[in-house]
């Protein structure tokens, strides 16, 4: 995922898609599925220096 896609609507895809793979797996109903986001990150380059 890349700056400025959605964290929002990447989480929601994620969900939407696991959920759906783990049915067609396993034919199991799933509920739920919690994500957590724990850093973004910058794709671009850092200019910083250490001195």
């Amino acid at each position: 995922m890349s700056y400025p896609q959605s964290v929002t609507r990447t989480s929601e895809d994620a969900r939407t898609h696991l959920m759906r793979r783990i049915h067609d797996f396993t034919g199991l109903a799933v509920s739920r599925v919690d994500i957590t986001v724990t850093a973004l990150h910058s794709g671009a380059p850092s200019n910083r220096r250490v001195l």
